[in-house]
Formats: structure tokens, sequence, C-alpha cells
């Protein structure tokens, strides 16, 4: 389980993942290694029973998943993008 458990936090962690996610598996059995199959980052019905082990309730998940997405998102606002290449010009060029 502590295995499996760390895999789960480095895939979420790896792919920028945020909120809930609920993390696959494949197992070898011959060879005993552990595969990550595939992330599922708004799995059905939130996985909510997933959390009743930590103790929070429902809306208490969905009053944190809200909380997260706002913030996340006024954080993506105060990204500025710039790009340096003309690609007009270029293209103009390439057609000489």
């Amino acid at each position: 389980p502590d295995a499996v458990s760390r895999l789960a936090k480095l895939a979420f962690i790896s792919l920028n993942a945020s909120g809930v996610a609920r993390v696959d598996f494949l197992m070898d059995s011959v060879a005993g290694n552990i595969y990550v199959n595939e992330i599922n980052t708004i799995p059905g019905s939130l996985s909510y029973y997933l959390m009743e082990a930590t103790g929070i309730h429902f809306d208490e998940l969905v009053d944190k998943l809200l909380e997260l997405a706002v913030k996340k998102q006024k954080e993506k606002n105060k990204l500025v993008f710039t790009n340096h290449i003309n690609i007009l010009s270029m293209t103009s060029k390439a057609g000489k």
C-alpha cells in the first residue's frame, strides 16, 4: 500500500493534476512490479467515498474543490504569455 500511495502521489504531481484524482494501477504478479495505468482527474461521483476514511464529508470536499478551482483560475489569470517569434514574417520569406 505504501508503494502504491507513493506512485499515486508521484503521478498526480508529475501530471500537474489538481483537485480529486483516482489513479489506476496494473500489477505484474510474477515480478511484483506495480505500474501506473491511468489517472482520472475527475472520477465518477468525485469518488468521494474514497475520502470517507480521511473524515472529509462530501460537502466539505466540494467546498475545497471549488476553492482550489477559483485559486488556480486566479493564478492562471495572472500569467502573461509572449511570443518573440514573428511567424508572419517567416512565412512571407518562405514564399520568395
